[in-house]
């Protein structure tokens, strides 16, 4: 949980004025309880609202791989599981790694362990 929550709070950074610390603070709050309850869609769906603002925000990418690595793994088991729709979004396609051959993709078992 200490790794959940140092890689949650890497994601907001100075660069974006447009979060102020108050709605920091609030939807980091929300995340981490959202993770709690196993609802991995809805924590990834914030997630993705950072990778709106900035897309190239390298936390934020690799706090996805850790969310959607995770759920996933463990995706029958999720309250509210990660969605075909939200895989499928291409914010998310720096997380996969995808055979050139078959195409079959996957998210390596380092992503976003680096936080």
């Amino acid at each position: 949980m200490k790794n959940f929550l140092k890689a949650l709070r890497k994601i907001f950074t100075p660069s974006l004025p447009t979060l102020p610390k108050s709605y920091e603070k609030r939807l980091i709050n929300l995340v981490c309880e959202l993770n709690k309850q196993s609802k991995c869609g809805s924590a990834l769906n914030y997630i993705l609202r950072v990778l709106d603002y900035d897309p190239q925000n390298h936390e934020a990418i690799s706090f996805a791989g850790l969310i959607t690595y995770g759920c996933l793994q463990h995706n029958s088991q999720c309250n509210e599981p990660i969605t075909q729709a939200q895989i499928s979004d291409q914010r998310l396609d720096s997380i996969f790694n995808e055979c050139y051959i078959c195409h079959s993709q996957w998210i390596p078992i380092g992503c976003g362990l680096d936080c």
